[in-house]
């Protein structure tokens, strides 16, 4: 419980133990066995939060498990608290953003207490802020938003980290590649008939999460014009969600 990424660690383990056929012990197993003893024999010493000092959160997210830790800025870097969490099967399809969010959904919802009676720092490198703020955007993200919305929370980017257990939980689940790229698409549609005048604007990320935004016209547009206006909000949309390198489609 208070190991990092210890469901990412002892999944092997976990998933034969909900298993109903004949009991096997295979390789894997075995090699998840020898890391958790190594884990159980350094453990992380964990320390009192300090409720005159704010509170750090990390997160990190594989397919198949979250985990998220806990610590306040003193002479280093000292850890509060682990959270760790396997994913159902259908959250482990969430796109990253969404399983970034889920992670301090499941940390805030476990650690009330701590978030209740202290400022919560949210360091992460990806846009879930931008992207909680726009909730009606994002589906799933609204509830979460909402849920979220009682905690005094603010989101920094990722510095440096000086505690060693720290980047070992970090390097473990740290996903390869995600926040490399900057690059996102958009595709909007525009249509004029008789029935009213509007446009469609999808806006995808390089971390598989799409944004997706309707649009109604209260003026009459031909089909061009209405995608031309679409595509001053899906501009405006990128803008406010920190969008830095974008490719236009479009059918005309």
């Amino acid at each position: 419980r208070f190991l990092p990424c210890l469901a990412e660690t002892a999944k092997p383990i976990t998933r034969l133990l909900k298993k109903v056929n004949k009991f096997d012990w295979p390789d894997n197993c075995e090699t998840t066995f020898v890391a958790l003893k190594q884990k159980l024999g350094t453990p992380s010493v964990l320390s009192k939060p300090d409720p005159q000092l704010d509170l750090i959160v990390y997160l990190c997210v594989s397919n198949e498990a979250i985990s998220a830790v806990l610590v306040q800025e003193r002479e280093t870097q000292t850890p509060i608290y682990f959270i760790n969490c396997l994913l159902q099967e259908s959250e482990g399809r969430y796109q990253l953003l969404e399983k970034v969010a889920l992670g301090l959904v499941h940390t805030a919802q476990q650690l009330q207490q701590y978030f209740q009676s202290h400022w919560v720092i949210v360091c992460t490198d990806c846009l879930i802020a931008k992207v909680l703020r726009k909730p009606e955007l994002a589906g799933r993200m609204m509830a979460w938003s909402i849920k979220l919305s009682e905690f005094d929370i603010t989101f920094e980017p990722r510095g440096p980290i000086k505690s060693q257990c720290l980047v070992d939980f970090v390097n473990e689940l740290q996903p390869k590649g995600h926040f490399e790229s900057d690059q996102w698409v958009m595709h909007v549609d525009g249509s004029s008939n008789n029935r009213g005048n509007g446009a469609g604007i999808i806006l995808e990320g390089p971390t598989g999460l799409a944004l997706e935004q309707s649009l109604h016209f209260a003026f009459k547009a031909s089909n061009n014009q209405a995608k031309y206006e679409a595509l001053l909000v899906g501009l405006r949309l990128a803008q406010e969600v920190g969008v830095k390198r974008l490719i236009y489609w479009t059918d005309s």
